[in-house]
């Protein structure tokens, strides 16, 4: 049994009143996006100057890791027992035996070999849903657990020119 909804208080009302609540929907919707925008702005401008202030360090950083980095290369013998060498409390540096990898340098180049190698052990396919199957299926009847059909039909839409906040006479 579907349930009835009193619908005498929305039926009330005029277009005067919804244009009412519209424009103190405006109101606030100008407010939230000025806020966003000024947060937004200041970790633009922190995180600009965060890359200005670490730059010169993050070079020096990645200079001296490559540092050690040859000297533990250049000098396998050193790192026989133990492969590590511990620095006091901090950490240590030396080798570890790594299994082989492979790194993909060129993912276009290689995608494109496998498939027209017809290589698919190459390669993963990414599923996504397709909705104009899905929309035939559920329409012929068929439940689809994750998905509903909605019907063709007036929908509310409720839209905000850009810049609307400056049109408005109180910008609170």
């Amino acid at each position: 049994m579907p349930v009835t909804q009193d619908l005498r208080k929305n039926q009330a009302l005029t277009f005067d009143d919804v244009d009412l609540i519209y424009l103190e929907a405006a109101r606030l919707k100008a407010r939230i996006d000025k806020e966003t925008a000024a947060v937004k702005a200041k970790k633009s401008d922190l995180d600009l100057k965060l890359k200005q202030k670490i730059s010169p360090m993050e070079k020096e950083y990645a200079d001296l890791i490559a540092r050690i980095t040859e000297f533990a290369r250049d000098n396998p013998d050193r790192f026989d027992s133990p492969r590590k060498h511990p620095v006091g409390e901090i950490g240590s540096y030396g080798l570890t035996t790594s299994p082989a990898y492979v790194e993909i340098t060129d993912e276009e180049a290689y995608l494109g070999f496998a498939l027209t190698q017809g290589y698919d052990d190459l390669y993963t396919t990414e599923y996504t849903p397709d909705k104009v199957g899905a929309a035939k299926r559920i329409a012929a009847g068929e439940d689809i657990p994750g998905a509903r059909l909605i019907p063709a039909g007036d929908v509310v839409r409720i839209t905000f020119r850009k810049n609307f906040a400056e049109q408005l006479e109180d910008g609170r």
